[in-house]
């Protein structure tokens, strides 16, 4: 077993050393989205607050009118409404055609109640830096690359915890028990206990996070996916539904009575669908946001198949639970508070890593210099005994040692 601690080790160190700045990046821009369409509403609020002043919001055909009319092409079009607030600026998403193997997304944020777009741009930081990290988040901002990156350091953190698992396997109940202490007997904080302690507490949702988040992206190490990432799409005008959408939503809320939408897209690709997804509040909060969906023909309005994970077979409710698992949703605002602070451990765990590996590295190096030094010594016996040169105890245990081991010191071959 202890050849199987050895090797493990070597491959914890080694993962580390490649993935821990990427793992460090994920999770540090994953705590920030948890909250990221109040953060935005926040440090955009001379931008995106809204005041109702007694009127109700325009129709929803009127706002993707005018969104629109705001670009040239499009591959789709989506109302985000998983941030509901009266005193926000409705947000929709433009998907834009772009290169080979990148896709890109525009940001228009509206006025509901007027009409006026208040913020227009693409996912950039000069736009909103909080969409940009979003992006960042699941592809490094690299297209269809950059998300197969997301899926092979995913696969690198489940090898780290599989090898950090073994490594600490025999201090598993004595942390969870709190015996481990992170000061060491001097007082100071010891790195070595700190790794343990966060790595073994955190265990669990790092690799609940492993899972969720290899579920949404696992297609990328697929052929097809690269078939489909290669297609070059043309670059065409926003389809605009023939039916009116506010109809269609009207005739969602007779289908589910208790329907909250989250979204509404419409696609310039495909035509025929135009899809509006939320939840029921009837569903339970681990499968939210997104647990249902009815999907209608957008130019003669009608119903082509309707969704509601509560209907489900138990294998088909994985996505609605991966996705709400991932982030954080699933327990209210409780579990997204700590889903900010329990989401930055994979960055603390790279940190201190990193420093236990610098250490060790340090002590070799001394090491090697101390036994370089001592091999140039010339052949040496000397036989010790216990009452030579006694001084004081500390000294008589020195000799005593030395007496014990009398072995010629070998010289370095010239």
């Amino acid at each position: 077993m202890k050849s199987v601690t050895k090797i493990a080790f070597r491959i914890h160190g080694l993962v580390g050393l490649v993935a821990g700045i990427f793992l460090l990046l994920i999770g540090l821009s994953g705590s920030i989205l948890v909250f990221y369409h109040e953060i935005d509403a926040t440090v955009n609020v001379d931008k995106l607050h809204v005041e109702p002043n007694g009127r109700l919001p325009l129709p929803l055909d009127s706002l993707f009118n005018i969104v629109a009319q705001n670009t040239d092409s499009s591959t789709g079009i989506l109302y985000d409404a998983y941030y509901s607030n009266p005193n926000v600026a409705y947000e929709f998403r433009i998907y834009t055609p772009k290169e080979k193997s990148k896709s890109q997304m525009w940001l228009v944020s509206i006025n509901q109640y007027t009409g006026e777009i208040v913020r227009n741009g693409a996912f950039d930081i000069s736009t909103s830096f909080l969409h940009w990290l979003l992006v960042f988040h699941y592809s490094f901002r690299l297209g269809g690359f950059g998300i197969l990156l997301i899926t092979i350091f995913a696969l690198l953190l489940f090898t780290s915890l599989i090898t950090g698992t073994i490594i600490y396997r025999k201090k598993f109940i004595k942390t969870l028990l709190f015996r481990i202490q992170i000061k060491n007997a001097n007082g100071k904080i010891s790195i070595s206990n700190f790794h343990r302690i966060i790595g073994v507490w955190s265990l669990l949702f790092n690799t609940i996070i492993f899972f969720t988040g290899f579920l949404m992206t696992w297609t990328s190490l697929t052929p097809d996916y690269w078939k489909e990432e290669n297609k070059i799409p043309l670059s065409q005008h926003a389809f605009l539904p023939k039916v009116s959408i506010d109809s269609l939503l009207i005739e969602t809320k007779i289908i589910f009575p208790d329907f909250e939408v989250k979204s509404i897209y419409q696609s310039s690709e495909d035509t025929t669908e135009l899809s509006i997804s939320g939840d029921m509040k009837s569903t339970s909060s681990i499968y939210k946001p997104n647990s249902a969906s009815v999907t209608f023909n957008p130019t003669t309005g009608e119903l082509i198949k309707t969704f509601d994970i509560n209907n489900e077979k138990s294998f088909d409710n994985w996505w609605g639970l991966s996705y709400s698992t991932h982030i954080g949703t699933f327990g209210g605002q409780t579990t997204r508070w700590l889903y900010v602070f329990i989401g930055l451990t994979p960055g603390l765990l790279s940190i201190s890593g990193a420093l236990l590996w610098w250490r060790r590295k340090n002590r070799n190096i001394v090491t090697e210099i101390k036994t370089a030094y001592n091999t140039g010594l010339a052949k040496v016996a000397v036989q010790c005994s216990a009452d030579t040169f006694v001084v004081n105890q500390s000294l008589v245990l020195r000799i005593n040692f030395c007496g014990k081991k009398r072995h010629l010191r070998q010289a370095r071959k010239r």
